[in-house]
């Protein structure tokens, strides 16, 4: 009987210590951090903020996976192109008007899946370098991304353009453990009034926006910051480019593309809590680039080619 009182009140006393227990919620690491913007988006709700007119250019020598595109800011009548999917150790520059100048091999560059390029700082805070933005994971398997940095060369004509180029410098990312470790990323661009780097997901129709504030680290790996959704509603990311005086970006997915105007002095993340405007484009293949031309007045889009249909060079200028 006492055997059997003993096991009783042990048993009880068990109870009572398993209950009193209790384990402590663990946040995850990011989520504390309240989000600057989030924005749900309906295209067809959104005025056109201007309208233009569309020139089409036929492509002499076509780049199947074309991906990103830049118009030089040293060079005349030039547009910077580069292609997904493994062809990251190459540019290649084209004429403003379709023509393929040269093929340039990009040396101290391993670029799984290039997906984007734009206008970023050197070490020392300068808006002059191009950034080769490796930053594409279709499979969700890359633990960091990196951006390439590249001097860009002047040239004359297509004689004088070189053959190679060499990336001065890796600037090596991973993303927050919240909203995820891992993101398939298609647009970036460098705020040119600040430095800081805007990266946009493309996993699904919520992008999520993260930055990375200048200066940057050449010899760590950085540490993205998640800052906002941008919703938008069935449609994905693929392209993004920001004036050269900072003032106005355009977001693009495969059926639109999306125009905020900053306002003087505000902080980028303040503007993307307003709602856009379209701005005119004409349907591609499979479109996933867009730059900024001779601003305020232009801008080019390029697509990647699909079922043999060679995409053309969009041209278009602000009336």
């Amino acid at each position: 009987m006492k055997k059997s009182i003993y096991f009783i009140l042990f048993f009880l006393l068990a109870i009572t210590y398993c209950g009193c227990t209790k384990s402590t919620p663990v946040d995850k690491p990011e989520e504390s951090t309240k989000k600057l913007f989030s924005l749900n988006i309906d295209p067809t709700a959104l005025p056109l903020a201007f309208s233009a007119n569309t020139i089409a250019y036929t492509i002499d020598k076509n780049l199947p996976e074309v991906s990103g595109i830049l118009f030089s800011r040293r060079n005349k009548n030039v547009l910077w192109a580069e292609e997904d999917s493994g062809n990251g150790q190459f540019l290649y520059v084209y004429s403003t008007t379709g023509h393929q100048e040269k093929k340039i091999t990009l040396l101290n560059t391993i670029a799984h899946d290039a997906e984007d390029i734009g206008y970023g700082p050197d070490k020392d805070g300068h808006y002059n370098r191009v950034f080769l933005a490796d930053i594409g994971d279709n499979n969700n398997k890359r633990s960091t991304v990196d951006i390439y940095t590249f001097r860009e060369p002047d040239f004359l004509d297509s004689i004088s353009i070189p053959s190679e180029m060499t990336a001065e410098n890796k600037i090596r990312l991973k993303y927050p453990d919240y909203p995820g470790i891992r993101e398939n990323a298609e647009a970036m661009f460098v705020d040119p009034t600040t430095n800081r780097m805007y990266i946009f997901s493309k996993q699904s129709s919520t992008c999520h926006v993260y930055t990375l504030d200048f200066p940057y680290d050449y010899t760590s790996v950085n540490t993205l910051k998640y800052v906002g959704d941008i919703n938008i509603r069935f449609e994905r990311v693929t392209a993004a480019d920001i004036s050269p005086d900072g003032m106005y970006v355009l977001l693009k997915t495969y059926e639109h593309i999306f125009y905020w105007k900053r306002k003087s002095g505000e902080d980028l993340n303040k503007t993307f809590t307003r709602m856009p405007e379209l701005v005119p484009y004409q349907g591609e293949v499979q479109g996933e680039a867009v730059t900024w031309g001779n601003f305020p007045d232009e801008y080019f889009t390029f697509s990647e080619a699909d079922n043999n249909v060679i995409p053309k060079l969009f041209q278009y200028i602000k009336k």
